[in-house]
């Protein structure tokens, strides 16, 4: 059984149909990238791609890898709706996709997006330009150095880069610093390994007065909940990979 928070949350944020108009510019950006086949140099900083790294790419290739599905865009815009989010902070952010879903919402919400490699940098703010979306602020940079010159509070954190143990505590760390009091804090790809889950389960375990869900393979953190800690797992097919070999 949900709490009354997690129950609505399941049916208000995470499972949601409900249809919205910007979600358009996405579908727009989206099918123009499974178009594009422009090669582009790409500097990976983090865990690099299961499908294999390679230094140039196709474009199409990096949206179809790396690009936010939109069932879980859903959730993060979702999140942004609901919670009537005003600054968020996006680790990792490739092409763009992420960030208008968590920038589109509002106009009055300023999202900072931080990505490290300078040719997906420019890519993802000319979509912004293209979709004018004056409240997004990127800034190229490897997201350590980037993190010690913030200066904000957040209420919204998505950390979607570098999946591996090492550098998911360590970004946990560095951002707890700079997160609001009822902070929401989203972890992409919880399941990529077992470091990446055990992670995500280490901060979880030492959090006090949090509510914790998995989601798909998000890992989303409420922080100050004023509950009990308590973890749900909600996603449709609760599933660990490396028992059925995937991390082999």
């Amino acid at each position: 059984m949900h709490s009354p928070f997690v129950a609505e949350l399941t049916t208000e944020v995470f499972y949601s149909n409900r249809y919205y108009y910007a979600y358009d510019h996405i579908y727009n950006l989206r099918h123009h990238l499974e178009q594009d086949q422009t090669m582009v140099t790409v500097t990976d900083f983090g865990a690099g791609s299961k499908t294999g790294f390679k230094a140039q790419r196709r474009l199409n290739e990096i949206s179809k890898n790396a690009g936010i599905p939109h069932r879980k865009g859903q959730v993060l815009f979702n999140l942004v709706r609901y919670f009537n989010v005003k600054k968020s902070l996006e680790l990792g952010t490739n092409l763009g996709l992420g960030s208008l879903y968590l920038s589109l919402p509002s106009n009055t919400t300023q999202l900072t997006t931080i990505e490290g490699c300078p040719n997906l940098s420019t890519l993802a703010n000319k979509h912004f330009q293209k979709y004018k979306r004056t409240n997004i602020e990127i800034i190229n940079s490897e997201f350590t150095l980037a993190l010690q010159n913030l200066d904000d509070q957040y209420d919204l954190v998505y950390i979607d880069g570098n999946h591996n143990y090492e550098a998911t505590r360590q970004y946990f760390e560095e951002i707890s610093n700079y997160i609001s009091s009822n902070a929401i804090v989203v972890f992409d790809d919880i399941f990529w390994s077992e470091g990446m889950y055990l992670a995500w389960k280490e901060i979880v375990d030492k959090l006090q007065d949090i509510t914790a869900v998995e989601l798909f393979d998000f890992g989303i953190i409420f922080m100050n909940r004023k509950t009990t800690k308590k973890q749900y797992s909600i996603i449709p097919y609760a599933w660990k990979p490396w028992k059925i070999g995937l991390f082999q």
